[in-house]
């Protein structure tokens, strides 16, 4: 989480929402990314979304069963829907968004069992560093 903490500092030091996602796979950083929406003037180049299209394009897979996420923010639903096409096995969360959280919110997608065409859904850890996440938010 320290890691994603600082992706998600150099974001903000950008102009970017503070975001930083890892992706662990077999105990080591397979990929890493921070916010670039405004920078990449894409609505879709979350963190999130930005570290998992590095591991498929990496593995010539859209499986990433094995991985771990890691990331400062709860995924909103955008990140959701791509952790759970990507079977992603675990999701580690630092602070919640809320409203469009894929956890928190009342669309919640990356929880949820019965959604048709998705297997299982990851394993969540939820308010890791979680000061230390919510004050690197509150600095935007």
């Amino acid at each position: 989480m320290r890691q994603c903490l600082g992706i998600g500092s150099e974001a903000a030091r950008r102009g970017e929402t503070p975001v930083g996602a890892i992706l662990v796979r077999e105990g080591k950083v397979f990929t890493s990314a921070e916010e670039a929406t405004r920078s990449n003037m894409d609505v879709t180049a979350h963190a999130e979304v930005l570290a998992i299209r590095k591991a498929t394009e990496a593995l010539g897979s859209m499986d990433l069963t094995g991985c771990t996420l890691f990331t400062n923010v709860e995924p909103c639903v955008l990140c959701s829907y791509a952790i759970r096409r990507t079977r992603i096995d675990r999701v580690v969360i630092g602070a919640p968004t809320g409203s469009l959280g894929g956890v928190s919110s009342e669309h919640p997608i990356l929880i949820e069992s019965d959604i048709p065409g998705f297997g299982d859904p990851p394993e969540i850890t939820e308010g890791v560093l979680l000061a230390e996440c919510l004050a690197l938010l509150n600095k935007r």
